[in-house]
């Protein structure tokens, strides 16, 4: 378990490195900008909504009683919301946008790792297929985060469990961030199910993987350019040792 998880957070010291050594500039300024981009725009829409509904929130109780932990839960709530949507949105709309960049990134990787790796012939059908199990792969990882990540709320709105509700939110991102930083290798060896069953055998794997890119993603606008890029060099390489 520690190790898995130190081996996915400590992949990415060497994948600044492996950035030069693969050739990979071309992809990571382009992929970066186009992050930074919708990243700036998602942050901006994600405040305005969490104030807007802090708002509403506090306007539906006109009482002085309790008020104290209506004004508290309703702080909680909004500040969760900002920080889960933001990353939700990062991850499932920026990665999606970004994702042809990290696909061949993770490609170019494994070709020249792997003496006799044949690179795939683009064609229309497998385009499409792609496409098909990508929206795949996103609608079941969405679902299931919003399922955990709303049971965690509700949880940690308790007293003796909110402490550790922060704790669990964060793992919960952090699995699903690694998991779609290691699709972009598995979608060339595994179908759904077979990719799905991979990550959940080397989970500790993905939540490391998925633990850095969200501390990346903490760093002002360095993290949204940088992050997606280092989280498929840090995850192919990890992961091609265990396919």
């Amino acid at each position: 378990m520690i190790r898995d998880f130190t081996t996915g957070f400590t992949a990415y010291f060497a994948a600044i490195g492996d950035i030069s050594r693969y050739g990979l500039w071309k992809y990571v300024i382009i992929s970066g900008i186009v992050s930074l981009s919708v990243g700036v725009l998602i942050v901006r829409g994600c405040m305005s909504l969490a104030t807007r509904l802090a708002d509403w929130l506090v306007g539906f109780y006109r009482w002085d009683f309790g008020r104290s932990f209506i004004d508290s839960a309703s702080d909680y709530l909004v500040g969760a919301l900002l920080i889960i949507l933001a990353f939700l949105l990062f991850k499932y709309v920026v990665m999606v946008i970004v994702s042809p960049f990290m696909s061949l990134i993770s490609e170019a990787i494994e070709s020249q790792e792997v003496e006799e790796y044949s690179s795939r012939r683009f064609t229309l059908t497998g385009a499409i297929s792609d496409l098909m199990r990508g929206l795949r792969i996103a609608v079941r990882n969405l679902s299931r985060e919003l399922f955990f990540t709303l049971l965690i709320l509700i949880v940690g709105l308790f007293p003796l469990t909110s402490v550790v509700a922060p704790f669990l939110l964060f793992a919960v991102q952090a699995y699903y961030a690694g998991f779609g930083n290691l699709d972009y290798l598995l979608e060339r060896h595994y179908r759904v199910s077979a990719a799905t069953s991979f990550v959940k055998r080397n989970r500790w794997l993905a939540i490391g993987n998925g633990t850095a890119f969200l501390l990346l993603l903490m760093i002002p606008l360095i993290g949204m350019f940088i992050a997606p890029t280092l989280g498929t060099i840090a995850a192919t390489k990890t992961g091609m040792r265990r396919i």
